[in-house]
């Protein structure tokens, strides 16, 4: 589902040249759960934010569902995320003046997906939100909003689903009920987020430890449901481990 090749990135400020990724090379199968973990500013969400093509890489290619999107252009790449990608962002970026109900739908209508719409009642039952569909997101719990989040991230059936902090602006109620929703992806969808919270890296496939733009070690949880984990053991770029602390939400 998803293949890093050398992955770079910097950025230039002034005359100094800042490299936030350096030389990733991963791999993700189908329905597999990839959890990206490490400290603050160690390139965690610039990764996932060039995975789900969200950003460009500075060098290196980006391969997605078996597309080479490291060339596509601006309209062809937000086409190929709206059809094929789901994200749930941290802050959920709901449209205020949309109801539940209308922000699922809203990227099956950007995509002209008609076929896809009549998902989104059946997705927001899923998620336990069928009562208020016709709510607005000022009416809704930080829970609620992070559900109605995950309803529109599934309303195209995407084959890969990217996750920033699902749960670091939840309580520790709401946010169980988000991680059983995400788990329930893994069905049908890759699963990639990015946490500092190590109770849910340890439900993932694989946890890849990042620390200054570097994979420093790959964890191996359990066997991947595709059968192609990689290695068997752990594997270390160099010594030590990194410190993940959870973080405390709110409602």
């Amino acid at each position: 589902m998803i293949e890093l090749q050398r992955i770079g990135k910097t950025f230039q400020t002034g005359d100094t040249t800042l490299t936030v990724l350096h030389e990733i090379d991963l791999q993700v199968g189908a329905q597999e759960f990839i959890a990206i973990t490490g400290p603050s500013g160690s390139g965690k969400s610039t990764l996932l934010g060039i995975m789900a093509g969200l950003d460009r890489p500075s060098r290196g290619r980006v391969i997605l569902d078996h597309v080479d999107i490291t060339d596509l252009s601006e309209s062809e790449l937000a086409l190929f995320r709206g059809r094929r990608l789901g994200f749930v962002f941290q802050s959920f970026q709901l449209i205020p003046t949309l109801t539940a109900l209308e922000n699922v739908r809203v990227p099956a209508e950007l995509c002209r997906l008609p076929e896809k719409l009549k998902n989104a009642e059946n997705l927001l039952e899923r998620v336990g939100l069928k009562d208020r569909a016709h709510h607005y997101p000022t009416q809704l719990s930080g829970g609620e909003m992070q559900r109605v989040a995950i309803a529109r991230a599934l309303i195209t059936e995407p084959a890969i689903i990217f996750a920033d902090e699902p749960t670091g602006n939840l309580d520790s109620s709401n946010g169980q009920k988000i991680v059983e929703l995400l788990l329930e992806t893994t069905r049908s969808s890759a699963l990639v987020l990015v946490t500092h919270n190590p109770a849910l890296a340890g439900l993932a496939d694989r946890e890849i430890r990042l620390r200054d733009g570097h994979i420093v070690e790959t964890i191996v949880k359990k066997k991947s449901r595709t059968g192609s984990s990689g290695p068997s053991k752990p594997g270390r770029k160099k010594a030590g481990k990194t410190a993940i602390k959870g973080k405390k939400g709110k409602r």
